[in-house]
């Protein structure tokens, strides 16, 4: 089921005691760049299954190397599911460290927790259309929710689900899993970016131009020298 709600504020992220809810936020933050904050909360009954996984010597509690482990599996499996293509070219986005909330208590036991992960994707100035596609399988997934937002000097034109339709949506939700792999939950935007910075003229010309001159005097004093007349050794 496919919520689409142009211009609806956006609920705030919340735990599910029986499922993990994905949040995605795809921000315009201007520069030539697009940042991607992928959150996903893991609710009671998943977190019992989750920390278990994780406690891989089976003392009963999650250490931060075991945590560490089972979060940058996650980012693994976030990033070769996330597909973000700019201009009908796959581009690999630049990915932090994971960040792991809520577990100040380290029992494995029905406890929630959430891990962060932040994308940085570099798309120059100027106007591109992007596309996400998120086949990432998160166990018992409950609630997915996709933001799209505006950033200093960056101006979204068009946004939409599957197909473009001339209309800006810029929140989508979708509840449970895809339902087949034929269920097109892809995301597709259009933007602006007028903040990009402008690439530097080269110095290459004025240091020619530079050496030219050098050039030119030291020619002349050449010249001028030969010309002098030769000083008599005798007297």
């Amino acid at each position: 089921m496919l919520l689409a709600l142009p211009g609806a504020a956006a609920a705030h992220p919340e735990f599910n005691p029986t499922r993990s809810n994905r949040y995605v936020k795809v921000s315009l933050v201007g520069g030539g760049a697009v940042r991607v904050a992928y959150t996903v909360m893991i609710g009671e009954l998943p977190a019992a299954a989750a920390r278990k996984i994780a406690d891989m010597n089976g003392d009963g509690a999650v250490d931060d190397g075991e945590a560490g482990a089972w979060a940058n599996a996650l980012a693994q499996s976030v990033q070769s599911g996330l597909a973000l293509d700019v201009d009908g070219k796959r581009l690999q986005a630049r990915w932090e460290a994971p960040v792991i909330g809520g577990l100040e208590n380290r029992q494995v036991a029905p406890i929630p927790f959430s891990v962060d992960l932040i994308a940085r994707l570099e798309t120059g100035g100027g106007t591109h259309t992007v596309r996400l596609d998120d086949t990432t399988a998160i166990p018992a997934v409950g609630d997915t929710e996709v933001r799209i937002e505006e950033g200093p000097g960056a101006k979204l034109l068009a946004a939409w689900h599957a197909r473009e339709d001339g209309k800006i949506q810029t929140r989508f939700a979708w509840t449970g899993p895809r339902r087949s792999v034929v269920e097109d939950r892809s995301i597709g935007f259009r933007f602006r970016d007028e903040s990009a910075p402008r690439s530097r003229r080269s110095p290459v010309l004025p240091i020619g131009l530079f050496g030219v001159g050098v050039g030119a005097a030291v020619a002349l004093y050449l010249v001028r020298r030969a010309r002098r007349p030769a000083r008599s050794s005798g007297g």
